[in-house]
């Protein structure tokens, strides 16, 4: 059953969406990315008074944008980490997200990825995302209907699942974490790698950094119980499969509760979430 909001409180949640961004945008201390949140729960969980991170879900100012349908009809996404929040303040909310254009999609310097529903892919019913660049090496099997997934080497990954461990990130546990390598690493979930980098066009060098802080986040998790019980095991990448247009959301991950799942997918407005985000120390 859908809720219906009166026009009155619709505009009131609009006003204090806007005056929490605009907050946002004069104070750029409070705007933590997807990888400042990850470090602080790992090096600063509890702040001064008593707030435990990893119980507080936390909105990043990294923006997922949606650019509808690619070439070959799939849906895409870009992450963006270099989004100017001054251009959401006064913008105008249209299902609580925020319309944007061809040009906007464009113009991002996000890394982009294509979503490949569970039609593509035959005798599988899950729903993967895989970055557009890799995208583009399984194309050809994709289009003749031959695909068989191979995670590993193709860099393909599962999304709006509940996800394993060796699902986000697999290495040899003979090595410390902070002495791994590439070679180290026999896999490591595209998705959740680019929360952790942090930047637009980020190096290799900078992406085995963000792997080694995911490898760090996910032992950490498994502490909070973020894999606890056999219904929940965290930590999912949440998208929306089928976006149409153009429009810009925000990227937030769960408290510990939620299983530290990280959300591109909901409304400026759903829950409050964007206004309510513990004072984090960059």
């Amino acid at each position: 059953m859908k809720t219906v909001i009166m026009l009155s409180d619709y505009l009131a949640i609009v006003k204090s969406i806007q005056e929490g961004l605009r907050t946002f945008w004069e104070n750029e201390e409070i705007l933590p990315s997807m990888r400042d949140i990850l470090t602080a729960r790992l090096e600063t969980p509890l702040l001064p008074g008593g707030t435990d991170l990893w119980k507080k879900v936390l909105d990043s100012q990294d923006i997922i944008f949606y650019g509808g349908k690619n070439k070959e009809g799939l849906y895409r996404f870009k992450v963006d980490h270099g989004f100017n929040i001054e251009n959401i303040v006064n913008a105008e909310l249209v299902g609580g997200a925020v319309p944007s254009d061809s040009d906007d999609y464009s113009a991002s310097t996000g890394t982009e990825f294509v979503i490949i529903g569970k039609s593509g892919i035959k005798g599988d019913n899950k729903d993967y995302a895989i970055r557009a660049d890799k995208y583009e090496s399984i194309k050809e099997k994709l289009n003749q209907g031959n695909y068989k997934i191979n995670a590993l080497e193709d860099g393909i990954f599962i999304i709006n699942k509940n996800l394993i461990p060796n699902k986000l990130i697999k290495y040899k546990k003979s090595k410390k974490i902070e002495d791994l390598t590439w070679d180290d690493i026999q896999y490591v979930n595209d998705g959740w790698l680019e929360h952790a980098v942090g930047r637009n066009g980020a190096s290799e060098d900078e992406c085995l950094e963000a792997a080694k802080l995911l490898a760090r986040y996910v032992l950490e998790a498994k502490e909070k119980d973020c894999f606890g019980g056999t219904r929940f095991e965290g930590m999912r990448f949440n998208v929306n499969t089928a976006e149409d247009g153009f429009v810009a959301r925000h990227w937030y991950l769960d408290s510990s509760a939620n299983r530290s799942n990280a959300h591109g997918m909901d409304n400026f407005y759903s829950y409050g979430y964007f206004l309510r985000v513990p004072k984090i120390a960059k």
